[in-house]
């Protein structure tokens, strides 16, 4: 059923559907209903180590309730836009208005895949790091209180296991699998659009680029970040070694294999965490070579000892780039071929490396590749430093 869009003081309301909060309700009473089975369950099964067993299942609690209570905050706001500006309520417990002078962002982004939504980003705040990011969720855990998202109507499937008693559902492609039809914070697409223009509010649409976003000092250029995914990975395995670990410290009755197992478990970790390094480096590069370089780990290549190609746009799915490959002893060790693309870089992860040139007339929304920057910042100081680049075509 379409639930109300306007108000009669003539407002915008952008909220989750009531389908949609229902089905929170119901996913957050089994998740607490799960947890004090697992408590009662701990308490009759494990009476020795109730109280070792309490502060485990306390420590996973107090890692997940943030988590939480963000969801909760994001999906159960209630938005009023008007032509004054945004004012965002939650229950009765929280109410703010900000101007239209004081929303520095609003971009209007596309829809990437089936968990995407399309809709706009409006924020009181401005964070050039994650600003042109695809993903709205990082710009909202940096800002949660001074941003929000619009939403537009019928673009959002969610697919749960289980079969929910509560829903009537279109599709049923498996017994055990439900199609959950809510809406998150969502209008209308249509109808904002019409409002946006009446009250003179511009989006930003296209993304420009700013080569101020890849200098790197004074003298030196760096490629996007993009070490935001991989810290959030290490974060991740670090949660999991802790718990693995309290319940070591806690459970174990023989504290030498808990002290065996400990430098096993990190190793395991530091293995991971470097796997997941070729591909969330960032390179910086100045006049003496190029630096690659993950976390505090960093390292560097002098020009002399390195080949810099540039890759076409058809021969990559990723778009034109520039593929570094360590030069080889031996003369014919440094010839260019025809194979070297980015797939060469998968195959040769030890000796070559990437960066993607960034696409102007970009939407916000879209997907960045891994390692971007700019083609025109990049040839300038190419030639400024003197550096050889396969593939140029010649100057008359």
């Amino acid at each position: 059923m379409q639930e109300k869009v306007i108000d009669n003081k003539n407002r915008l309301i952008v909220k989750s559907s009531s389908t949609w909060i229902k089905y929170r309700k119901i996913e957050t009473l089994g998740i607490l209903s799960a947890y004090l089975v697992l408590l009662v369950g701990v308490t009759i099964l494990d009476r020795r180590n109730f109280l070792k067993d309490l502060v485990l299942l306390c420590v996973l609690l107090c890692l997940i309730m943030p988590l939480w209570l963000w969801m909760v905050w994001n999906e159960g706001r209630t938005v009023f836009i008007d032509k004054n500006g945004c004012t965002i309520e939650f229950l009765s417990l929280y109410k703010k208005t900000y101007p239209w002078s004081k929303i520095g962002v609003r971009q209007l982004r596309s829809k990437i895949g089936v968990w995407e939504y399309e809709g706009v980003l409006f924020s009181a705040s401005k964070s050039k790091k994650t600003l042109a990011s695809h993903k709205c969720t990082e710009y909202l855990l940096k800002h949660p209180l001074s941003s929000f998202v619009v939403n537009f109507e019928g673009k959002h499937n969610r697919m749960t296991l289980g079969r929910p008693f509560f829903y009537d559902s279109v599709e049923k492609p498996s017994p055990f699998v439900k199609t959950i039809h809510g809406e998150i914070t969502a209008v209308d697409k249509e109808i904002f659009l019409k409002k946006m223009k009446e009250w003179n509010v511009k989006l930003e649409t296209e993304r420009s680029i700013d080569n101020n976003n890849y200098l790197f000092g004074k003298k030196a250029i760096k490629t996007k970040e993009v070490e935001g995914q991989w810290k959030l990975i290490m974060v991740g395995i670090e949660v999991v070694l802790i718990v693995v670990l309290i319940k070591l410290y806690f459970l174990g009755k023989n504290m030498a294999l808990s002290l065996a197992v400990s430098p096993i478990l990190f190793i395991i970790t530091t293995i991971y965490v470097y796997l997941k390094q070729l591909k969330g480096y960032s390179l910086i590069m100045d006049e003496k070579g190029c630096a690659q370089r993950f976390l505090f780990l960093s390292k560097h290549y002098s020009w002399k000892n390195l080949r810099v190609k540039l890759v076409a746009s058809e021969e990559s799915h990723c778009g034109e780039g520039v593929l570094f490959i360590k030069k080889k002893s031996g003369k014919s060790g440094n010839s260019s071929s025809t194979s070297e693309t980015f797939s060469y870089a998968s195959l040769h992860p030890y000796s070559s490396f990437v960066a993607n040139f960034e696409v102007p007339g970009k939407m916000y929304g879209e997907k960045d590749a891994l390692h971007e920057i700019s083609k025109e910042l990049f040839l300038e100081k190419m030639k400024e430093w003197g550096v050889e680049v396969e593939g140029l075509p010649k100057e008359e």
